[in-house]
C-alpha cells in the first residue's frame, strides 16, 4: 500500500498514519527485490525437472523424475519435485500397458485347477 501510494503521500507520513517504522518499510523493499537461496534453488531444479519430465515423453511421474535427478546430482526429495511439477503444470499422461493377454475360449488345459472333460 504505501509502494503504490508513494508518488502521492511522503513515506514518512503513510508508516506513521498505518504504524509501521520507516525502517522496516525500507527493509522490506529491499527484501522483495532480491531472490532467496530457496528461490533460486527451485527455479532452477525446475528446469531440470521439466527437462527429465520431457525425456520421460510425459510419462514419468514425480518419484521417477525426482530418482533421475538425484542420479544426476540434483539432490531433491520426491515432495519437492512433485511441488515444482504442479507449479509448473506438468500432468502425467497416463499409460497403460495391457498386464496379459486374454485367454482363448477352449484353452483353459493349462490352467491350475482346471479337470480334464
Amino acid at each position: 500500500m504505501i509502494d503504490a501510494e508513494k508518488a502521492n503521500y511522503p513515506i514518512t507520513w503513510m508508516c506513521r498514519l498505518l504504524g509501521v517504522p520507516r525502517s522496516s518499510y525500507y527493509s522490506w523493499r529491499k527484501r522483495v527485490a532480491t531472490e532467496t537461496a530457496t528461490q533460486a534453488r527451485r527455479r532452477e531444479l525446475g528446469t531440470h525437472v521439466d527437462r527429465v519430465f520431457t525425456e520421460g515423453r510425459g510419462i514419468y511421474g514425480c518419484r521417477r523424475v525426482a530418482a533421475q535427478l538425484n542420479r544426476e546430482g540434483h539432490a531433491c526429495s520426491v515432495g519437492l519435485v512433485a511441488d515444482l511439477m504442479r507449479e509448473l503444470g506438468l500432468v502425467l499422461q497416463r499409460h497403460f500397458v495391457m498386464a496379459s493377454s486374454p485367454v482363448v475360449a477352449g484353452s483353459r488345459s493349462g490352467l491350475a485347477g482346471s479337470s480334464p472333460s
